[in-house]
């Protein structure tokens, strides 16, 4: 997490103002997290939580599983790891 906020923060000083819209600017002075966690309705957090969490853990599966199938085709059976992806 602090890698990707380290990285953002890089491409803030090397991009033109406007390009990362997307992502918010913490040294910006109308961004207030905590306001905004306690104006927006249950549901709304709920629904972000999940969506972070599913991106998370896709991040996490396809790591493990390329890191894993790449060092079984690149070096055969050297893992006792056995783990079929379907």
């Amino acid at each position: 997490m602090f890698s990707f906020a380290l990285f953002v923060s890089i491409c803030r000083g090397v991009v033109r103002p406007g390009v990362m819209w997307l992502i918010r600017d913490p040294n910006d002075e109308g961004f207030s997290p905590v306001r905004e966690i306690i104006e927006r309705p249950v549901l709304m957090q709920l629904r972000k939580l999940g969506v972070g969490a599913l991106m998370y853990m896709t991040l996490i599966v396809i790591g493990i599983s390329m890191i894993t199938q790449g060092i079984y085709y690149l070096m055969g059976s050297v893992l006792p790891l056995r783990w079929t992806v379907v």
